[in-house]
């Protein structure tokens, strides 16, 4: 076992069990790495590695027989803290700054009662566009990280967004948009403006999709939850 990792000898008899690792990000000073240990689609842990050193330090330990999701790892402007979704203490997915000074995580999304599934740090810090999977619709979120408070977004079709992505001047963000009237194409949303363009037209074969039904959603209470159909 490692003396600076506690727990390392557990996670050394995980990767001959043939865990995969994947790097995340690189902190701002291009000293250390953000890294993640997939054991599974419950069990993930986030990694610190010191490129000179080669010290590694486990960044989110295992408390008590809870397994844990972390995902999509990103250093925060200053390089003290880190973004991450995880669902630790919670049925859902929630968005969450981990100060590395402090140990401890603060949850950005609890007023969004669903899975965050996907999120992108704007190149200036300022900003975090992500997407949360509500009523089995994927939602475009973007959220001032000075503030805490959420920034609104034009008003999308009701579709599904995904591979959320700043530009480098941090004002635009691109993302895919498919919907039951439009293919997946790409699109940009300008955030100080507040308008949305799109750069993609895919064919559709010929057909009229403006003449295609848009979703409904039907909700009914079961002896558990509400149920939604769309």
């Amino acid at each position: 076992m490692d003396p600076r990792n506690p727990g390392s000898d557990k996670i050394f008899s995980r990767l001959e069990r043939g865990e995969s690792w994947s790097p995340l990000d690189w902190s701002p000073d291009d000293g250390k790495i953000l890294a993640l240990e997939y054991v599974s689609a419950n069990e993930t842990y986030l990694w610190i590695f010191d490129v000179s050193s080669g010290e590694k330090t486990l960044l989110t330990p295992k408390e008590g027989d809870e397994l844990v999701f972390y995902g999509g790892g990103r250093f925060s402007k200053d390089g003290k803290g880190v973004y991450v979704t995880t669902d630790l203490n919670s049925e859902f997915k929630r968005l969450a700054y981990h100060s590395l000074a402090a140990e401890r995580f603060k949850f950005l999304t609890d007023h969004i009662s669903w899975d965050v599934d996907e999120f992108d740090l704007s190149p200036d810090g300022s900003m975090i566009a992500f997407v949360s999977n509500e009523d089995g619709v994927e939602v475009l979120h973007v959220l001032n990280t000075a503030t805490g408070k959420e920034v609104s977004p034009p008003k999308l079709p009701i579709g599904l967004v995904s591979s959320v992505q700043w530009h480098n001047d941090g004002r635009h963000l691109g993302f895919n948009l498919s919907s039951a009237r439009l293919a997946a194409d790409v699109y940009s949303l300008d955030v100080a403006a507040g308008t949305v363009e799109r750069w993609m037209y895919s064919e559709a074969g010929g057909l009229n999709t403006s003449e295609f039904p848009e979703p409904l959603f039907v909700r009914w209470k079961s002896f558990a939850a509400a149920i939604v159909s769309v």
